[in-house]
C-alpha cells in the first residue's frame, strides 16, 4: 500500500480522496430530495441512473484513497506505534499536532460543503427538532404525525417513531431549525459536529499524555480516521458530540500531574478497544 510514498503525496492522496467524497455526496448521497437510487435494491445497477453509479465509484476509490492516506500518514509519522517521529526521519513532520491538524483539516474541507454521504439520520434530526420548535412532543410522535415540512427527506423508519435521544440532543436540533429552512438545518448540525471537533481537539490531549500516548497520535487515531470524516462530518450523526463530551469527562477529571494516572488508563482502555 504505497509503498514509497513521499509525505506530500500522501497528503495529496487524501486530498483528492476527500474530493471523491463530496462527489459521491452529490451523486449518490443523501440528497434531501429523497433517496437517488431507489431502484437499486430492487433492480440493480441498471434501474439506476448513471450519475448514481459514477458517485458510487466515487465513493469506493475516495474511501479507499483516503484509508490509505491515513494509514500511510500514521506510518511514516510513528502514530500507529504511538511514539513521535524519531527527530530528522521525516523532515515535514517533527512532531507537530498542528500540522497534523492542518493535513485533517484539507482533506475533510470539501466534505464541509457537500450532502450527508451514507445516512440520512441528520433529516430525521432536522424534523425532530422541529417538532419540538412547533411546540408538539416528538417524544410521542414520528416526524410525518407531527406534519413536519421534510418528512420526505428522512428514512421511512423514522417517520412514525418517536425520538430516542435525549433532551439535549432535541434542544439543539430544534436550535438550528431556526437558522431558516431544511438547507439551513444541515448547516446548523454541521456548525454543531465542527464544534464537536473542536471541543475533541482540546480535549484530547491531556487524555493523551495520562495514557502515555504523543498527542499527534491521539489527533491521528480519532480526528483523521475515515471512519470520523464519513460517519461524524459527512453524515452528521450526534455521535460525534457524545463521543466530544465523554472525551472532556475524562479530560476534566484527570488527576493531579503528580498522582498515579492507572486508574484514568484502565478506564480509557476499554472505551478504545
Amino acid at each position: 500500500m504505497l509503498p514509497h510514498a513521499t509525505p506530500r503525496a500522501i497528503v495529496a492522496l487524501g486530498c483528492v480522496s476527500g474530493v471523491l467524497l463530496a462527489v459521491s455526496a452529490y451523486l449518490a448521497g443523501a440528497l434531501p430530495g429523497g433517496d437517488p437510487g431507489p431502484g437499486l435494491r430492487l433492480g440493480g445497477f441498471g434501474a439506476v441512473p448513471g450519475s448514481f453509479s459514477l458517485g458510487l465509484v466515487c465513493w469506493l476509490a475516495g474511501m479507499a484513497g483516503w484509508t490509505a492516506a491515513w494509514w500511510r500518514l500514521g506510518r511514516s509519522g510513528d502514530l500507529i506505534t504511538g511514539r513521535s517521529a524519531r527527530p530528522g526521519a521525516v523532515g515535514w513532520w517533527n512532531g507537530s499536532a498542528w500540522r497534523l491538524l492542518a493535513i485533517g483539516a484539507a482533506w475533510a474541507a470539501p466534505l464541509l460543503v457537500a450532502p450527508p454521504l451514507g445516512s440520512r439520520d441528520a433529516y430525521a434530526y432536522a424534523c425532530q427538532g422541529w417538532l419540538w420548535r412547533a411546540g408538539l412532543d416528538p417524544y410521542a410522535m414520528g416526524v410525518a404525525d407531527g406534519g413536519c415540512p421534510w418528512t420526505a427527506a428522512v428514512p421511512e423508519l423514522w417517520w412514525h417513531t418517536p425520538t430516542p435521544y435525549g433532551p439535549v440532543a432535541v434542544l439543539l436540533t430544534a436550535a438550528v431549525t431556526a437558522l431558516g429552512g431544511l438547507l439551513g438545518a444541515l448547516a446548523g448540525l454541521r456548525l454543531l459536529t465542527l464544534a464537536a471537533v473542536a471541543l475533541l481537539t482540546l480535549a484530547l490531549p491531556p487524555v493523551a499524555r495520562a495514557c502515555g500516548v504523543p498527542t499527534p497520535a491521539a489527533y491521528w487515531l480519532a480526528l483523521l480516521t475515515p471512519l470520523t470524516a464519513v460517519h461524524a462530518l459527512s453524515a452528521l450523526h450526534n455521535d460525534a458530540l457524545v463521543a466530544a463530551l465523554t472525551v472532556t469527562a475524562l479530560a476534566v477529571s484527570l488527576p493531579h500531574p503528580r498522582q498515579d494516572h492507572d486508574d484514568l488508563a484502565r478506564t480509557v482502555a476499554p472505551l478504545s478497544g
